[in-house]
């Protein structure tokens, strides 16, 4: 017989259920529960805790799977070789890869990624569906739809050949039922024996025959339907009342009575507000609440993580006040990935237990990383992210963490090209000398990419799958990848992560186990890299490993899809926006909704389409807003990952503006926890400026509160002291940090006087942001230096200047910057393109710059004195030594020109410091010592000699500057404007003999004297004392540790413009 009762998710099944299955386990009759895969372990507790381990002797909990499983056992054949997903993903490349000639329809998408996989699915359907290779043969041959005739041609020589691979390794699961379909015909009849069905929302075909012959042999068939009304069902009931019609159906023609529907009659415990929503949800004509409700939350946290902090408040503040369990809480979310990576850490950090209700692929597991890693290398060649893949997988042994960034910094300063890392020689190339030890780098290289190499050396030619997975078991063991792994398990066992440990076992079993598969399935299967890659991965993305509870008492999370809900008092429900939750399907797949429905109508049923599943979308809803007894909250997120906005779900505008019209949305819960307190009491501290008065009134309350709290104490005086902006160091960490004695240098010094929270971060912590390997203007500067110096060093000071010419100056600096940058260990990508621009760029800057040194010297008597003159104990010039009450400093650095002339017994110098956009010698910057170069290195000449004298002090420009043909319309205007962009800025003395020996010509403008550049010799003096005093002051505060965040800032002047450091000093934000 077949009976059902029925009942909205206000009744409990559960109650008819176990009253049922205690009658008939007091009366000794057999009793099956059939129920949905997901849903066995579950059910099977349910049963033993409620009627207790007696149950075990004539109640049993059954899904299609062991169903099929026990009559197979009984009546044969014997199955016991079961291929698993991955083993699937093998034989369905296997079988594209026999037939990809004979398509009609999907040849071009045999080299598609993933496209093996999508097959396979499709296969799998058919079989779900009871529709074997030769009912698709059939249809596409019947079908009249050219389109749709093809694709079944090739579906039907997919599935066939994927049988046969399958029979020859092994049995598929997916068969079973189609082959227990008849051997249940041979169960002898049981006329007491009860059959119960729970849980489901349909059945396919091949399921809703099972059920019709099970409906023949046992006493009664009882289904138990969530669906208020079988005649007239609402929206989301129409699915269950729709099967049970056609169930009725069945069992009428097979001759089975069929017993008149019993509604339950058993109400849930439930609050009055969620029982208004799941009556009147999905009734359009129903009227709004009056009241607000008190037990539907609606909640805007900010995104995903503010989400998963009010999460955990509600839970702390709930099994406080109201003595929930953990276990009483159910957590969901359409989207899970999103939030697993999110929950642990703000779960633990907030005293909970999680238990995510998950599997999880074993393709983010770090072994099958490296191995990935090695095959994508081998296919395409070895990368940035190829390499570092391999050396942060933890597999490399040899390698720590501190050497995989140490090596991640030399690639991204390097950027060695294709060339350099398809070689197994050593890397020579060193982008900055004082921070990579080649020695070292090439140490981490060698170590990740020989074993790459050698497994490249063992196989060439043509190969098969089993050659490619045997040099990959080679390179496992030259690795020693087991020994590494056992170590991991072995530390995650000691530091009671038994699951995870046990996780990364159950990865390397299953993956060494399948390549080994993919090796024998595949073994005469001649294969590239590339593919062999792609199948690996589609395979690992196959395999999931599941983590088990590690308490009784934990937060449940789960998908919306497939929750169990048992007494469940809370549920908490993530990510309610639009287009998520509930979701709208548009995929159709390799068979369109239009083709289903055509098929549909020819007999071959298949599932669902894209628009029915947006229909049964609601179903989900509805068993969400069913889940709670008590209360539920919706939370939707205002801002994704990304930053975009978002909007509610449909589900909140229906409760929150239509059935409770006016219901308010509630702020975010407070901190119910010590550390959740203590942290918004600390931010409420932050913003009043660590001015305890400044409180507000709750914040006061807990200041008084935690006024013991050490952790406040020691927060509080942090934050005054970072507040200020100023911090001073120890001796001690001066000493440690600087030295005993300071080396200084123009450019350090100044920077200290532009910030001293900067010269510490840069000079001090020595924290600089990561180089990327670039053509940095410094590295501009050193060629183009070394050019001026060449060029000019090749020319005697008895050079006649006036008998070179231009196209002289260019030829000669073509020759000479061609052959430093051929040279030059600081020049990159020497066979490309930019390279070959770079060079053409420079030499076009220093021909200028060249130049226009040329014509001062065409008319001055002023010479060559040096380039790039270095000053220090070995230098040309000694340092300036400074002497100051708490240590000594030294001033080193090198001048980039200086030229003199001998006038009167007197040596002067001018002084020129070339820099790559203008400049000017400011008093007030000078005076501040933010740009003072000039003056330091003048002073350290002057210093040397009592002969030497200040001449000059200057910036030029270095730069080969584009000008507009409207004002280069003759030689004398181009060579105007080409000075504008080139001239020299700075101080001049106004003394007769200086200003005649600069420009023997007076007034022909050649030189850079103008009026407003003149000073007499008393004010250069001061100008260079002045600076003297601000580098003793300098170095004094230096030596003090001035750290201070007080950056010097004008109207000509912004120490913070283009500063690394502004996210970390925190001006930036305030």
């Amino acid at each position: 017989m077949l009976s059902a009762v029925y009942g909205s998710a206000e009744f409990d099944q559960d109650v008819f259920l176990f009253e049922e299955l205690r009658l008939c386990l007091d009366k000794n009759i057999r009793a099956y529960v059939l129920v949905p895969e997901q849903f066995s372990v579950f059910t099977e507790r349910k049963v033993i805790k409620r009627l207790g381990a007696r149950a075990q002797r004539c109640i049993e909990v059954l899904t299609f799977s062991r169903l099929a499983g026990l009559i197979l056992e009984r009546f044969g054949p014997l199955r016991l070789n079961y291929v698993d997903g991955a083993e699937r993903e093998i034989v369905a490349a296997r079988a594209l890869q026999l037939i990809e000639k004979k398509l009609l329809y999907f040849s071009s998408n045999t080299a598609q990624h993933g496209f093996p996989s999508l097959l396979a699915r499709l296969v799998s359907e058919f079989k779900r569906y009871g529709h074997p290779p030769e009912t698709i043969k059939s249809m596409a041959g019947e079908i009249e739809d050219d389109e749709l005739s093809r694709k079944l041609h090739d579906l039907h020589l997919f599935y066939e050949t994927y049988n046969t691979l399958i029979e020859k390794i092994g049995s598929d699961a997916e068969d079973n039922l189609s082959l227990c379909l008849p051997k249940l015909k041979l169960l002898p009849q049981d006329t007491e024996a009860r059959l119960y069905i729970s849980e489901f929302k349909s059945f396919t075909p091949l399921e809703t025959e099972v059920i019709g012959t099970l409906t023949e042999k046992l006493g009664e068939v009882c289904m138990i339907l969530s669906c208020d009304s079988l005649n007239n069902p609402s929206a989301p009931f129409a699915g269950a009342a729709e099967t049970y019609r056609r169930l009725k159906q069945l069992a009428l023609s097979l001759g089975v009575p069929a017993a008149k529907p019993r509604p339950l009659t058993v109400a849930k415990e439930r609050s009055s507000d969620l029982s208004f929503v799941l009556k009147n949800y999905f009734d359009l004509r129903a009227s709004a609440s009056p009241s607000s409700p008190r037990s539907i939350h609606f909640l805007s946290p900010a995104g995903s993580f503010d989400e998963a902090e009010q999460a955990a408040r509600i839970i702390n503040r709930l099994t406080r006040e109201k003595n929930y369990t953990q276990s009483d809480f159910l957590l969901l979310a359409k989207d899970t990935e999103k939030y697993s990576g999110i929950l642990p850490e703000i779960f633990e950090s907030a005293g909970l237990s999680l238990f995510l209700d998950k599997r999880r692929s074993v393709a983010g597991n770090p072994f099958v990383r490296l191995l990935s890693a090695v095959l994508e290398i081998l296919a395409f060649g070895f990368t940035y992210e190829r390499i570092m893949n391999m050396a942060r997988s933890g597999f490399v042994q040899g390698i720590d963490d501190e050497d995989a960034d140490f090596l991640d910094n030399y690639i991204l300063a390097a950027a060695p090209g294709h060339a350099v890392l398809s070689k197994s020689a050593d890397w020579r190339y060193n982008p900055d000398k004082r921070t990579f030890d080649m020695d070292r780098i090439n140490r981490i290289k060698n170590l990740i990419t020989s074993p790459v190499f050698k497994l490249k050396s063992s196989i060439s030619g043509r190969k098969t799958a089993a050659d490619i997975t045997a040099a990959l078991f080679g390179l496992i063991a030259d690795m020693h990848c087991e020994d590494t792994m056992r170590s991991l398990c072995r530390e995650f066992a000691d530091s009671g992560m038994v699951y995870l440990a046990e996780e990364y076992r159950m990865a390397w079993n299953t993956v060494t186990g399948t390549l080994a598969r993919l090796g024998e399935l595949m073994s005469d299967t001649y294969l590239s890299y590339e593919r062999f890659g792609e199948l690996f991965g589609s395979v690992c993305a196959e395999i999931k490993t599941g983590v088990s509870p590690q308490t009784i008492d934990g937060v449940m999370f789960s998908s919306v899809d497939l929750f169990r809900s048992s007494d469940t008092k809370v549920v908490i429900v993530l990510g309610v926006t639009d287009g998520v939750f509930p979701k709208a399907y548009g995929t159709e797949g390799l068979i369109s909704d239009s083709e289903r429905e055509l098929l549909r109508s020819r007999g071959l049923e298949l599932a669902q389409t894209a628009a029915e599943k947006t229909l049964d979308e609601n179903v989900t809803v509805y068993n969400v807003l069913a889940a709670a007894q008590d209360e539920m909250y919706l939370m939707s997120p205002l801002t994704d990952d990304d930053g975009s906005a978002l909007k509610p779900s449909r589900i909140v505008t229906r409760i929150r503006g239509e059935l409770f019209s006016g219901a308010a949305e509630e702020d975010a819960p407070e901190a119910a926890c010590e550390n959740d307190i203590l942290r918004e009491l600390m931010a409420e501290l932050a913003a009043c400026g660590a001015d305890a008065e400044k409180l507000s009134p709750k914040g006061a309350a807990l200041y008084d509160i935690f006024s013991g709290s050490s952790r406040l104490s020691e927060f509080s005086s942090r934050l005054k002291t970072a507040l200020s902006g100023y911090e001073q160091l120890s001796k001690e960490a001066v000493r440690r940090l600087y030295g005993k004695k300071l080396m200084l240098s123009a450019s350090r010094l100044e920077k200290f006087n532009a910030c001293a929270f900067a010269y510490f971060m840069r000079y001090g912590l020595a924290a600089q942001p990561r180089a990327e390997a670039a053509f940095d203007p410094l590295q501009l500067g050193s060629v183009l230096h070394l050019a001026l110096e060449r060029y000019f060093s090749e020319k005697s000071n008895n050079t006649d200047f006036s008998t070179v010419t231009k196209s002289d100056v260019r030829r000669d600096m073509t020759r000479i910057v061609e052959d430093i940058a051929g040279g030059s260990d600081e020049i990159m990508y020497q066979s490309s393109s930019y390279y070959r621009y770079l060079v053409k760029r420079m030499i076009g800057i220093s021909s200028a710059t060249a130049w226009e040194t040329v014509k001062f010297f065409r008319i001055s008597e002023f010479r060559p004195f040096g380039f790039e003159i270095k000053i220090g104990n070995d230098g040309t010039i000694p340092p300036v030594r400074v002497h100051t009450s708490l240590g000594e400093a030294e001033i080193e650095g090198f001048i980039d020109r200086a030229d003199s002339a001998v006038l009167n017994g007197k040596r002067y110098f001018s002084i020129v410091d070339y820099k790559s956009s203008a400049k000017s010698l400011d008093p007030a910057l000078a005076e501040a010592g933010v740009r003072f170069q000039p003056l330091v290195y003048a002073g350290a000449i002057c210093a040397s000699s009592d002969e030497n004298r200040a001449a000059a002090l200057l910036y030029q420009q270095m730069n080969d500057p584009i000008i507009p043909a409207d004002k280069a319309k003759t030689e004398e205007s181009l060579e105007k404007e080409l000075k504008k962009n080139t001239k020299a800025d700075g101080w001049v003395i106004n003394d007769d003999d200086a200003l005649n020996a600069f420009d023997k010509n007076n007034g022909t403008k050649e030189c850079y004297i103008s009026p407003k550049n003149l000073m007499s010799s008393e004010e250069m003096t001061e100008k260079l004392e002045a600076a003297q005093k601000k580098i003793a002051e300098s170095a004094e505060g230096i030596f003090s540790g001035t750290i201070a965040i007080n950056p010097y800032i004008s109207r000509t002047f912004n120490a913070c413009e283009f500063c690394d450091y502004s996210s970390v000093c925190g001006r930036e934000q305030s």
